[in-house]
């Protein structure tokens, strides 16, 4: 078997393949190349094939591992795109300020912010992003979400469900309540649970969801009290999207989906077989919504009775914003390559009249928000805070 190993449309190097032996997992082949600048990678190798991902590395403990995926950029119009930057996408950094760790970011509306941290502390913005002080919580839990009803209350949350060590007190989840508009915080009086909570979203002033590791609570009355649920089959789950006042989602593990129909008192699932975590979920309507799974971008148009990949669409989605089935802003990894033909990599990519585009100056360590359609927050690398806007 001959291979051809190709990059910005040049042939690097090329060569034979054997395969020496095979199992239910691997091949083992004895791989030569042509091109010396490509040695290393030439003799015994071991070989696995997972998705379109092949993964190619030396039987032993201490060698490195290379892995190679399959493109089209190179022949495909779909992957082409001429300019690295797209016109009407704006893109603002500003420095955040603090060096801590920051778990997530939520927006209120374009001026009012927030940032939850590892150390249990907040971050709250006034002016858009421009400044950010931090704010009283009286709390040293990790903070890992936060919504907010309205301008006043809202509510955070995070927690720890383990510890290191025989006999160590695990600190439990903990929720934190303002209603001064972020200025102060209190805690919430929750029965102990050995858990942490993920995230938290609000639909209306009444309704809302918290979710997390080993705890799932619902609240009917604006978070003044909370009950648990469950469901057959739920088992964890981490994502929520909130359609109405009626009909949330929640996404986790193995590609489980729940839907209710009823505010939460009763759930279905509609999920998928897969062994594959659910990275977001989004619906439009009842009917058409989408999923993100690591390799791939999920689509279905019957209500979750059946779905189907998107093709071109970016992989690994962590957030994603779908104003109709051919306009959408996601934030996963994606690959393009210019005119002149060389590569480059994008982790927001736009949806126009349902071709792909993408932009090369947004990056993020933490999942990216959206406030609507047009805004959208991420925390970059280096602790800024990028502020992005669709201007057309």
């Amino acid at each position: 078997m001959l291979f051809a190993l190709y990059r910005n449309d040049t042939l690097v190097s090329n060569g034979k393949i054997v395969i020496l032996d095979q199992t239910n997992d691997d091949l083992k082949i004895d791989l030569k190349s042509n091109n010396e600048r490509w040695d290393y990678l030439s003799g015994t190798k071991i070989v696995k094939l997972r998705q379109d991902t092949l993964i190619l590395y030396d039987n032993c403990s201490d060698c490195y591992s290379y892995f190679f995926v399959r493109s089209e950029i190179y022949s495909n119009k779909n992957y082409i795109q001429k300019n690295k930057r797209l016109d009407f996408l704006e893109v603002i950094n500003y420095p955040i300020g603090f060096n801590k760790y920051f778990t997530s970011v939520f927006f209120q509306n374009e001026y009012l912010g927030f940032i939850p941290c590892s150390d249990g502390s907040i971050l709250k913005t006034s002016n858009g992003g421009k400044n950010w002080k931090m704010v009283e919580t009286n709390n040293t839990l990790p903070l890992s979400g936060i919504s907010f009803i309205n301008e006043n209350i809202g509510f955070a949350v995070g927690g720890q469900s383990s510890c290191g060590g025989t006999g160590c007190i695990v600190p439990g989840y903990v929720m934190l309540k303002t209603i001064d508009s972020g200025e102060t915080w209190e805690k919430v009086n929750l029965p102990y649970k050995q858990a942490e909570f993920k995230t938290i979203k609000f639909i209306n002033s009444n309704f809302g969801i918290a979710i997390g590791t080993g705890v799932r609570l619902k609240t009917y009355d604006g978070g003044l009290t909370w009950a648990s649920f469950t469901s057959e089959n739920m088992t964890a789950v981490y994502n929520i999207y909130l359609l109405n006042d009626n009909i949330a989602f929640l996404s986790g593990l193995k590609g489980q989906l729940f839907k209710t129909n009823d505010s939460g008192e009763t759930w279905k699932e509609i999920g998928l077989k897969t062994n594959y975590y659910i990275n977001a979920v989004m619906f439009i309507n009842e009917q058409i919504g989408y999923i993100s799974l690591w390799n791939s971008l999920m689509k279905t148009t019957n209500g979750g009775l059946t779905w189907n990949k998107m093709e071109y669409a970016p992989l690994g989605v962590c957030t994603m914003y779908f104003s109709s089935e051919t306009s959408a802003v996601v934030f996963g990894a994606r690959s393009y390559a210019s005119s002149k033909w060389d590569v480059w990599d994008s982790q927001i990519n736009i949806l126009v009249d349902g071709k792909w585009y993408g932009d090369e100056r947004v990056s993020y360590h933490t999942d990216p928000f959206y406030l609507n359609s047009k805004h959208f927050y991420a925390i970059t690398y280096d602790n800024k805070i990028s502020i992005i806007k669709i201007t057309n």
